[in-house]
C-alpha cells in the first residue's frame, strides 16, 4: 500500500507538472546519444589512432574533425536540453545555483567545440589564444559538471517522499559524476594513470549516463499521485 504523499511534496509536484514539457528531455537523450555516435565515427575513420591512448580533443584535429567538434556541440546542447527539462523541478537555492553552472557547463562544453585544441606536442610557450580558450572551457566544464549534478539531482530528490526508493535512487545518482570525477580525473592528474585516452571516455560515460537518467525520469508526463 502506498503512503499519502504530504501535502508539500504534493504542492511541488503540481507546480512542477503544470509546466513540464517532456521534448526538451528528449533532446537531451537524442544528443547525447549523438555524442557518443560521432564520437565513434571519428574513431573509426581514423584508424592510425589508438582511442585507449589519444585523447577525446585531438580527434578534432584528424581527419574529419568535424564529427569530434559536432560531438563536442552535442554534449553542449545535451547539458542545455537537460537544464530546460529540470528547471521546474529544481528547487530552492541549492538547486537553483545547480541549474546555473550546468548552463556554465553548457558554455564550457559548447567551447570546446569552438576552439579546436592545439596538437598535443605543441609546448606551452607556444600554445595559440584558440587552445589557451579549449583548454579553459573544457577544465571548466569537467570540473563543474559534477557540482551541478550533485546540487540539481539532491535537489530533485526532495520532491519524492523520504526514505523511498525513487528518493535513495536520486540521491546515489547525484554522487555518479562525483566518483568518475574523484576515481578518474583527480588520479589522471596527480600522473596516477596515463592522461587522455581511455580516462577521459570513462569520465564522460559517468557524466552522460547521468545526463540520460536524470532526462528519462523528466521525459513522461509527471504523475502526481503517484508515491515514491
Amino acid at each position: 500500500m502506498s503512503l499519502p504523499i504530504p501535502n508539500h511534496i504534493r504542492a511541488n509536484r503540481l507546480v512542477v507538472a503544470a509546466h513540464r514539457s517532456p521534448m526538451p528531455a528528449r533532446i537531451a537523450i537524442a544528443a547525447t546519444v549523438a555524442y557518443w555516435l560521432l564520437s565513434a565515427a571519428v574513431v573509426i575513420v581514423n584508424p592510425q589512432w589508438n582511442p585507449l591512448t589519444r585523447q577525446l580533443s585531438e580527434y578534432a584535429l584528424a581527419r574529419h574533425g568535424w564529427l569530434q567538434v559536432a560531438a563536442f556541440l552535442a554534449l553542449a546542447l545535451a547539458y542545455g536540453m537537460l537544464t530546460i527539462a529540470v528547471r521546474t523541478s529544481t528547487r530552492g537555492l541549492a538547486g537553483r545555483i545547480g541549474l546555473v553552472i550546468l548552463l556554465v557547463c553548457t558554455l564550457g562544453s559548447a567551447g570546446v567545440g569552438v576552439f579546436v585544441t592545439d596538437p598535443m606536442t605543441t609546448s606551452p610557450d607556444q600554445l595559440t589564444t584558440r587552445g589557451l580558450l579549449h583548454t579553459a572551457f573544457g577544465g571548466g566544464a569537467l570540473i563543474l559538471l559534477p557540482i551541478a549534478a550533485l546540487l540539481i539531482t539532491r535537489s530533485i530528490a526532495r520532491n519524492h517522499q523520504p526514505r523511498t526508493p525513487r528518493r535513495r535512487h536520486l540521491y546515489r545518482l547525484a554522487l555518479l559524476p562525483l566518483a568518475g570525477l574523484l576515481l578518474i580525473w583527480v588520479p589522471e592528474a596527480a600522473g596516477l594513470i596515463p592522461a587522455g585516452g581511455w580516462p577521459d571516455r570513462v569520465l564522460f560515460l559517468a557524466y552522460t549516463a547521468w545526463v540520460i537518467a536524470l532526462a528519462t525520469s523528466h521525459s513522461t508526463p509527471l504523475d502526481i499521485e503517484k508515491g515514491g
